[in-house]
Formats: C-alpha cells, sequence, structure tokens
C-alpha cells in the first residue's frame, strides 16, 4: 500500500462562525500544508467550488437555508465526485448507504474535538483512498 498524501484543499461551509473559526484554527495549528476556505454562505460556497477546486469538502449537515444533501445536489457536475464529510450536531446521524451515493465518505459529530478534528478528517480522507486503491 502506498503512502496516502493529505488534501491540499479543503472548503467547509457551515452555518455557525465558531464551528468554521475552530475548524479553520485547528488545521491552521496542525497541518499547514492542507488550506482551509471556509464560509458560512451557500452562494459564496457554490461559487467557490468552481474557483478553489478542493479536494475534499466538509459540510455541515443541517442548516437553516439548505441542508448538505440539497447542498450537494446543486453541485451537480461541479465537483467531480470530490469527497464529503459531514458535520452534524445531530448525535443519532450515522454514515448512510444514501449519503455513501452521494459522494459522502463520513460523518464528524459537532462539537468536535478542535485537537482531534485534523486526524479525524485525515483517517477519514485515508480510509476513502485507500478504497480507490482496491
Amino acid at each position: 500500500m502506498s503512502k496516502i498524501n493529505p488534501p491540499k484543499g479543503i472548503l467547509h461551509l457551515d452555518d455557525d462562525q465558531l464551528t468554521l473559526k475552530t475548524f479553520f484554527l485547528a488545521f491552521e495549528k496542525m497541518d499547514k500544508e492542507i488550506f482551509v476556505k471556509s464560509t458560512d454562505s451557500v452562494d459564496e460556497f457554490l461559487a467557490l467550488v468552481g474557483s478553489f477546486k478542493p479536494d475534499l469538502i466538509i459540510l455541515d449537515l443541517k442548516m437553516p437555508d439548505m441542508d448538505g444533501p440539497d447542498v450537494i445536489s446543486s453541485l451537480s457536475g461541479n465537483i467531480n465526485k470530490t469527497p464529503i464529510i459531514f458535520l452534524t450536531g445531530k448525535t443519532q446521524v450515522v454514515m448512510q448507504d444514501a449519503y455513501k451515493k452521494i459522494g459522502v465518505i463520513g460523518v464528524i459529530p459537532k462539537p468536535f474535538d478542535p485537537m482531534t478534528v485534523v486526524d479525524d478528517v485525515l483517517a477519514l480522507w485515508a480510509k476513502h483512498r485507500e478504497s480507490l486503491e482496491d
């Protein structure tokens, strides 16, 4: 098995400013080689997908304007199978087959631990990349 390279760019959409800032700072402090762009605006997120071309997308599952699956539907062909991780405050949410079909590779509960969220994201990324090699 070859070494799994981390994602170079992550695009994060969440309606909660504290979650956005905590996630961004966790990556900034823990791994300076991964660039994170964050927004709380669905419209800005949809515009950034095309220009930023992230390797990984992090989406809040439940937002006031549009839920995570709805955001994914709005992306249509713009993401070219970019893997997605849901963040959610709904503790009973587990990875579902329906999520897998729309490109979701994992679910991380909120509130997340800022000391481990980078490792949690990278573990889901590595598991996904390994599955592509099989």
